[in-house]
C-alpha cells in the first residue's frame, strides 16, 4: 500500500513537474519537494501510533484525565450545594424558633399590660386626698403627674381675685363720693 502511495505521489509529481519547469523553477526545488512528499507519505502511520495517543492521534489519557477532573468538580459542586441547602434549612429553622420566641415574649408583655390596665380600671377614680398629699399605695403612680392646665389653687386664687375686685370697687365708690 505504501508503494501505491509513493507511486501516486510520483505520478502526481510527474504531472506537476512539466508545469513547474515552464515557470522556471530549479531542479533542486523539485527534488526537495519530491523528497518531502515521499517522507510524509512514508510516515503517517508512525504519526498516528504515538504511545500516549489512540489510533486516531487523540491523546486519550489526557482526555480521561480531563473527564475525571470534571467529574470531581461536579461532585464538589453537588457537595457544596448540598451543604448550602442544609445550612439554609438550619438557618430557617433557627429563624422560625427565634421569631416564635419573640412572638411569645411580645404576647406575654401584652398580657401583662392588659392585666395592669384591667387592675387600674377596677380601682376607684379620683381617690386623691383633699389636702394635696399623694399616697402611691392608694392612688397609683399616675396621680403624681401634673397636667398642663391643671390648677390645684384655683378656688383660693378665685376668692383672692374676688376680694381684690371688691376692694377696688369700694375705693372707686369712695373717690366718687368725695
Amino acid at each position: 500500500m505504501m508503494q501505491v502511495r509513493v507511486s501516486v505521489v510520483s505520478i502526481s509529481i510527474l504531472f506537476i513537474i512539466p508545469r513547474l519547469t515552464h515557470l522556471s523553477c530549479s531542479i533542486s526545488f523539485l527534488e526537495s519537494t519530491l523528497l518531502s512528499l515521499i517522507v510524509t507519505q512514508n510516515q503517517p502511520l508512525s504519526r498516528h501510533k504515538h504511545k500516549a495517543r489512540g489510533s486516531n492521534g487523540i491523546d486519550t489519557s489526557g482526555l480521561d484525565k480531563q473527564i475525571e477532573e470534571k467529574r470531581l468538580r461536579d461532585a464538589q459542586i453537588v457537595q457544596q450545594e448540598k451543604q448550602e441547602a442544609e445550612y439554609m434549612l438550619e438557618f430557617s429553622r433557627r429563624l422560625e424558633d427565634y421569631e416564635a420566641a419573640a412572638k411569645f415574649k411580645k404576647n406575654q408583655k401584652l398580657q401583662d399590660i392588659i392585666q395592669t390596665l384591667e387592675e387600674q380600671v377596677r380601682q376607684p377614680k379620683n381617690n386623691a386626698l383633699a389636702d394635696g398629699q399623694v399616697e402611691l399605695e392608694k392612688c397609683g403612680p399616675s396621680s403624681i403627674q401634673i397636667f398642663e392646665g391643671e390648677d390645684n389653687g384655683h378656688t383660693e386664687r378665685k376668692k383672692n381675685q374676688q376680694q381684690q375686685l371688691k376692694g377696688w370697687c369700694s375705693e372707686l365708690m369712695a373717690e366718687k363720693e368725695r
